[in-house]
């Protein structure tokens, strides 16, 4: 629209404003206030491609707002860039058997420029320069003490240092026709295909004196010492650990139930743990496993009478193994800062999430991508998909941020191909 052309949004709901948002848990967490629920819009899920899959009733297997602005409406707001690595890991760390790991067709210098433009626009706050693992991308001058030891700073333009050496898939496979017969833009077949969730494990903890982590941001510190994959673990991962509220009462209560604390006394007490309660939150990767996939239900409908999704989904074993050492680590520095009990959440097969990444994956091959690096699809020129489905890695957790700075991106180069008439 800033480039001067006609846009028609289509939503699939309700524009809200901030005053139309209500504190109800009930509402939104259970009863599908803003999201996509199980009678409208029914879904299926099966863990092996050869099952069939049965009809959800509850949480669905893919989890999505439907409000003008999507999911990032409202959210945990959690806002990780990508690192250098996130582009380039298949080129460091070799292939993975039964995966569709694989590089980017863009690396993070390319896309830097957009993630600043995304943290000017959506006003991400923090500490600049506090994270040693912060790719910025440019020095801005020298820090150093001068012969009084008092820190100086040298603005400098550059500096010389010499000093020793992841509803689009569904939408698409809906589209079928005679030109497109198994789907719209899919000639490469794999429309749907290496859905990828990030898998998250948690670490639960209760401490002496109150936190209330209620009462502040949903995330209020970010941990990446363990973000890269490191071959002597043993398996594909990394992660990073955030702490937040450790949860909201009403899914702390149901925990409580499930842990065998259902009542009486014992319930109580436990409930009244919850100010003084947080979350170690494990975030992690998932690799892009073909038979993970996001297809169409042959026989259940929704409300308007088109076929369901169809999830099929296992976790990889690296993913369950990266889940099982972030989860560690979280208990190690929950106990380090004096909790007084630490429980570990079981770590199972994933069947639903809110990152639904990879289904669409951009690439420079159209026998093994959709859409190419500007994300226009390969085989219709004048059809862009630009959404977590591009992705071809999963990142380690927090992907919202990269999806918007692919975003401002891909809207760049979409007016440059309709100002030269490419469309």
């Amino acid at each position: 629209a800033q480039a001067g052309f006609s846009v028609v949004l289509f939503e699939q709901g309700p524009r809200l404003t901030a005053g139309e948002f209500e504190h109800d848990e009930l509402k939104y967490w259970f009863l599908g206030g803003i999201t996509n629920d199980a009678v409208k819009n029914p879904q299926t899920f099966r863990n092996d491609p050869a099952a069939k899959a049965e009809p959800v009733t509850d949480k669905p297997p893919l989890w999505y707002a439907r409000t003008l602005g999507g999911s990032s409406v409202h959210f945990t707001a959690n806002y990780w860039r990508f690192h250098e690595i996130d582009f380039v890991e298949r080129s460091r760390l070799g292939a993975i058997a039964g995966t569709g790991f694989d590089d980017w067709p863009i690396d993070y210098a390319e896309l830097e420029p957009y993630y600043s433009k995304v943290e000017w626009d959506i006003g991400v706050s923090g500490l600049a320069g506090a994270s040693p693992f912060d790719p910025r991308g440019r020095a801005s001058g020298v820090a150093y003490f001068d012969q009084n030891n008092h820190e100086q700073f040298q603005k400098a333009r550059a500096v010389v240092v010499c000093a020793n050496g992841a509803e689009t898939p569904r939408l698409l496979l809906m589209s079928a026709n005679a030109q497109f017969p198994h789907g719209l833009a899919n000639s490469s077949g794999i429309v749907g295909k290496y859905l990828m969730f990030n898998y998250a494990s948690r670490v639960d903890a209760v401490f002496e004196h109150e936190l209330n982590e209620f009462k502040s941001v949903q995330v209020t510190r970010i941990l990446h010492d363990f973000y890269d994959s490191d071959p002597k673990r043993g398996f594909y991962g990394g992660g990073g650990i955030d702490a937040r509220i450790g949860p909201q009462p009403m899914v702390r209560a149901q925990r409580a139930s499930a842990n065998g604390v259902s009542w009486g006394s014992a319930y109580k007490a436990r409930l009244a743990e919850f100010p003084r309660s947080m979350v170690a939150a494990c975030h992690g990767t998932s690799l892009a496993v073909e038979s993970n996939n996001v297809s169409l239900d042959p026989e259940l409908k929704d409300a308007w009478g088109l076929p369901a999704i169809r999830t099929t989904y296992k976790d990889h074993p690296d993913d369950l193994a990266n889940a099982h050492f972030l989860q560690a680590r979280g208990a190690e520095i929950l106990d380090a800062a004096g909790a007084q009990r630490v429980m570990r959440a079981p770590i199972a097969e994933q069947k639903s999430s809110m990152h639904l990444l990879g289904t669409c994956r951009m690439g420079n091959d159209p026998a093994h991508s959709v859409v190419d690096r500007y994300h226009r699809t390969h085989d219709i020129k004048n059809l862009f998909l630009c959404d977590g489905s591009s992705l071809v890695t999963s990142g380690r957790g927090q992907p919202t941020m990269t999806i918007q700075a692919l975003a401002f991106r891909a809207a760049e180069h979409i007016g440059q191909f309709a100002r030269r008439g490419e469309m």
